[in-house]
C-alpha cells in the first residue's frame, strides 16, 4: 500500500485522534483487492451524513386513472365506483353551466372555481410512484493550519494529491484527442485503525468537485515561508455503484 499522507501531525496518535477519514485512490475499475496509488488520512470533518437516494413522485391520477390503476371489480364493471363517476359528472356539468352563465355576464370564473367556492374540491386521487434509486452524493470540508515547515509541506502535498486524482489525463501520451478517466476513490470512516462499524460504508466513488480556498477567513494571511495561514478544501463526491437493500446488512 502507498504511504499515507495525513493531517494533522498528531493523527497517528489514536489517544488524541481516535476517529479519522481515509481516502484511497485507484485507477478506474481497479480490482477491489488491488493496492491504492495514493492514501490520504484526515481528521473527522464537522459534517458526516448518510444521504437518501430513493426517488418517489406524487402523481394526480384523477378518478379515471385511479379506477384503471386499481382495476375493475370481479364482474368486470366499475362496481362501487360507478356512483362516484356519476357524482363527478353531475357536479362538473353543473359547474360548467354556472361558469358559462357567469362568463356571459362579464365574469371570469372557471368550473373548478365554482366547485371550490361551493366547498367541493375534486379528489385528485394522489398516488406515490416509485421512480428509482440514485447514486449517493456527499461532501466534506477540511481546514488546514500549518504550524511548522513540515506542516506546510504536508498540507501542500495533500492538496496537490487530491487535485491530481480528481482530474483526468489524456488517454494517450501521443495524442490529445481523448481524455482518460480521473481516479476512483474508496472512502472509509476509521476508528482506532479499523473501520467504524457504527457508521455506514461507502461504495467506490469519484470526486465531482474540489474547491481550494486560500482566504477562508475573509483575508489573505501567510506564514513567514509564504504558506497561507489557513486553507479550506471543500470536496464533493458521488458513488458510482447503487446502494440496494441487501447492501444495508453489509454496512452500506
Amino acid at each position: 500500500m502507498a504511504t499515507a499522507l495525513f493531517y494533522p501531525a498528531s493523527l497517528p496518535n489514536t489517544n488524541i485522534n481516535p476517529a479519522w477519514l481515509e481516502f484511497q485512490f485507484y485507477e478506474r475499475k481497479s480490482p477491489k483487492n488491488s493496492n491504492p496509488d495514493d492514501v490520504i488520512q484526515l481528521y473527522m470533518p464537522e459534517s458526516a451524513a448518510n444521504p437518501s437516494t430513493v426517488n418517489w413522485n406524487t402523481e394526480a391520477f384523477g378518478f379515471i386513472g385511479n379506477t384503471i390503476a386499481n382495476g375493475t371489480d370481479q364482474n368486470g364493471g366499475l362496481g362501487g365506483t360507478a356512483k362516484d363517476a356519476a357524482n363527478i359528472a353531475y357536479e362538473r356539468g353543473m359547474a360548467n353551466l354556472q361558469a358559462a352563465a357567469a362568463n356571459r355576464l362579464g365574469g371570469r370564473v372557471s368550473a373548478e372555481g365554482i366547485l371550490s367556492n361551493s366547498g367541493k374540491v375534486p379528489n385528485p386521487y394522489l398516488t406515490m410512484l416509485f421512480k428509482g434509486v440514485d447514486f449517493r452524493t456527499y461532501s466534506f470540508t477540511f481546514k488546514f493550519f500549518p504550524f511548522s515547515e513540515k506542516d506546510s509541506e504536508t498540507i501542500h502535498n495533500i492538496i496537490k494529491t487530491l487535485r491530481k486524482n480528481s482530474l483526468p489525463d489524456y488517454a494517450s501520451e501521443s495524442s490529445e484527442a481523448f481524455l482518460g478517466y480521473p481516479k476512483e476513490v474508496e472512502v472509509a470512516y476509521k476508528w482506532r485503525g479499523e473501520s467504524n462499524k457504527y457508521l455506514h460504508k461507502f461504495k467506490r466513488s469519484v470526486i465531482t468537485a474540489l474547491d481550494v480556498d486560500y482566504t477562508p477567513n475573509g483575508m489573505f494571511a501567510v506564514m513567514r515561508n509564504g504558506m497561507p495561514a489557513c486553507i479550506q478544501v471543500s470536496m464533493k463526491l458521488s458513488e458510482i455503484e447503487l446502494v440496494m437493500r441487501k447492501d444495508v446488512d453489509e454496512g452500506y
